[in-house]
């Protein structure tokens, strides 16, 4: 309108029902403080029930997660305890090279500190696995000691928990003296036969065995020859594969000193230096040095560095020959066996002599003189019976002086298979 001043720009304008006088806009800013207020009393008062309901159910409630939570809270701090043990507490006597295994309940934290065993035995503790603690003798246990072993414990202080500390005892029996089924046993467990020890860590009573990572119950770590109750060190062996030749099974044969056990003498004899001289090998006694050599192996692991193997020769035609070596087939050839008159003999028998090349001299079965020059690849196993490389025009059937006659193409494979202490079976 013509005439009219407009207002300033910075005056504020009045919203629809908004009150236009400072007394109205007073009483409207109680009102809305007084609103607020009984906002939040209700609130807290809601609150309150809330937790009053909580707490009524915790109590009455017979079972169920605030049972859980309790026992969870309880077990939080796990006291240092040993739950499984080999050799078993008071179980059967042991080999004076025994290792001593103890699984833990706790796999870290546990202080292990002035242990004892009485006879006192040098060796050195250390830990297996992360809840596997081992002792290791570097002397053997006397024969017939009846040993104690002394464990202190100790849990250091947590947040929250104070330090504890326990003594864990453990007893086992050692073998009264020198046999034929100890030597068999430290033989087994340095791989010089095709058996080995149980090995297995027997739980304590009144506890379970925490598992292992992956869950496998049998993966306890190092073999150790524990037998179990009214069993002898030998016949508490087995086989270390699933599948052995049945007439090797026949010649096992624990606390005797079978040909089985002849040929893991005549090999171990020939690892560590201890020929005898004799003719043949392998029916020299166990002597002092033997059983010297045999413990401080035994202490040391120091294991057969061959593959176990053993020769099956067959005299049904067409005649063959199966290299068994490591738990399976290693190889199979037709060979020649002897003639009549100068028949290959029929047994088993460890192979005491071998040469990479040898002149062979003898008599036919006729009363000729040979010799044959160049003769490589060869095995004695008994008496002058050797299973080695001679060229033929055909394998498979008799032709030779006695001997078990092999291709020259696979004999180099045969020789390198086979060792000394290697049993041969030869079957009509």
């Amino acid at each position: 309108m013509a005439g009219s001043t407009a207002p300033p720009s910075s005056a504020r304008r009045s919203r629809p029902g908004e009150p236009t006088s400072p007394a109205a806009a007073r009483a409207l800013a109680k009102a809305a403080a007084r609103r607020r207020a009984a906002v939040r009393r209700r609130r807290t008062v809601l609150v309150a029930l809330v937790a009053v309901l909580v707490g009524l159910l915790v109590v009455v409630w017979p079972s169920g997660r605030a049972a859980v939570a309790v026992h969870r809270v309880a077990s939080a701090a796990p006291v240092p305890a040993v739950v499984a043990t080999s050799p078993p507490m008071d179980g059967a006597p042991v080999p004076p090279t025994e290792a001593v295994e103890l699984r833990t309940t706790t796999e870290s934290g546990v202080e292990v500190a002035d242990a004892r065993l009485s006879p006192p035995v040098a060796g050195s503790w250390r830990w297996c696995e992360e809840d596997l603690l081992c002792f290791q003798p570097s002397s053997p246990y006397p024969f017939g000691a009846r040993e104690t072993l002394s464990l202190p414990l100790r849990q250091p202080a947590r947040a929250g928990h104070p330090a504890h500390e326990t003594t864990f005892e453990l007893t086992f029996q050692v073998v009264a003296g020198e046999s034929i089924g100890l030597a068999q046993d430290l033989l087994a467990q340095l791989g010089y036969l095709p058996l080995r020890p149980p090995g297995t860590l027997q739980p304590l009573p009144g506890s379970s065995r925490p598992g292992d990572a992956d869950g496998d119950p049998d993966d306890v770590g190092v073999l150790t020859s524990a037998a179990g109750e009214g069993m002898t060190l030998a016949q508490s062996l087995g086989w270390r594969w699933p599948s052995v030749p049945s007439s090797l099974r026949a010649l096992w044969t624990p606390g005797t000193k079978g040909v089985m056990t002849d040929g893991a003498i005549v090999q171990f004899d020939r690892v560590e230096g201890l020929e005898s001289g004799s003719y043949p090998p392998y029916q020299a006694t166990l002597t002092p040095a033997f059983w010297q050599a045999l413990l401080r192996a035994a202490l040391a692991n120091r294991r057969d560095p061959d593959d176990y193997a053993y020769a099956m020769v067959s005299e049904q035609e067409p005649e063959t020959l199966v290299v068994w070596s490591d738990g399976q087939d290693a190889l199979r050839t037709l060979v020649n066996t002897g003639i009549p008159g100068g028949a290959t003999p029929v047994g088993t028998w460890p192979v005491y002599l071998r040469y990479p090349e040898q002149t062979m001299r003898g008599t036919t079965v006729t009363g000729q003189p040979y010799v044959y020059p160049d003769v490589k690849d060869v095995n004695y196993f008994t008496g002058n019976i050797a299973i080695h490389a001679f060229p033929r025009d055909r394998y498979g059937f008799p032709q030779s002086q006695g001997c078990v006659e092999v291709p020259p193409s696979v004999a180099p494979e045969v020789y390198a298979l086979l060792h000394y202490g290697s049993l041969v079976t030869v079957q009509a």
